[in-house]
């Protein structure tokens, strides 16, 4: 007899809804890897660890990131595009800078 348990992904993963949703805290991984561009970006919020959507506009921007850097990312909304697809969805990263290199 064999007991089964689901196996699921590091981390809560983001769907904002709302235009300004965001999230704040330290990419702790970011797998740069695939044929397609970012698989997997992890931030660490204070409470816990989220996985951010492979959205195409938000992978292009977590891409100027690295592990370790304190980033906020803003969902500003979502753009229809050509009929039958899905809507883009867009978002405004921000990278933190510590106040000694300002």
């Amino acid at each position: 007899m064999v007991n089964w348990i689901e196996v699921k992904a590091d981390g809560e993963y983001w769907k904002p809804t709302t235009e300004g949703d965001f999230v704040i805290g330290v990419i702790s991984e970011m797998d740069l890897e695939g044929d397609y561009g970012l698989a997997v970006a992890l931030i660490d919020t204070d409470s816990h660890i989220i996985r951010m959507p492979s959205h195409k506009v938000l992978q292009a921007r977590l891409s100027q990131c690295k592990e370790g850097d304190l980033v906020k990312v803003t969902f500003k909304g979502s753009q229809v595009g050509q009929k039958g697809h899905n809507p883009t969805m867009i978002y405004k990263v921000e990278k933190g800078i510590p106040e000694e290199l300002i």
